[in-house]
């Protein structure tokens, strides 16, 4: 009796041994930033930075106003959510009053980029 599981054991370590389970492959993300609502100086507003198309996760994404971070405080992210070819997009929320010359950004750090991808908004939107 034994024997019989000592060669199904043998079986099932050779078995394992052969079967390799693809690394996922990386998708690189697009980034898009735009405003909730169109943009009145010193009217409270928010700041969507849509990042779409990755895989894996996590993304990092940061918030500047006029080349500073800005506080956590002031940040929403959204839950990664699925694509229909297994990639993930997420939206992170940035709550701004715009002042006359702000100009910011949102920038995503992911494993595929060699640095973080980076949109600005402002700088021809406030005048």
């Amino acid at each position: 009796h034994w024997h019989h599981l000592y060669i199904a054991s043998l079986l099932l370590f050779s078995l394992s041994a052969q079967i390799r389970i693809p690394p996922s492959p990386t998708e690189v993300p697009t980034s898009h930033i735009y405003s909730q609502r169109e943009v009145e100086l010193g009217v409270p507003n928010t700041l969507i930075c849509q990042v779409s198309d990755f895989h894996p996760t996590p993304v990092d994404v940061t918030w500047t106003r006029n080349k500073q971070p800005v506080g956590e405080r002031t940040v929403i992210q959204t839950q990664y959510l699925s694509n229909k070819d297994f990639s993930f997009r997420n939206f992170s929320y940035l709550s701004i009053t715009p002042q006359e010359g702000d100009i910011y950004s949102c920038s995503v750090g992911h494993v595929s980029l060699q640095e973080p991808l980076t949109r600005i908004w402002g700088e021809s939107l406030l005048v």
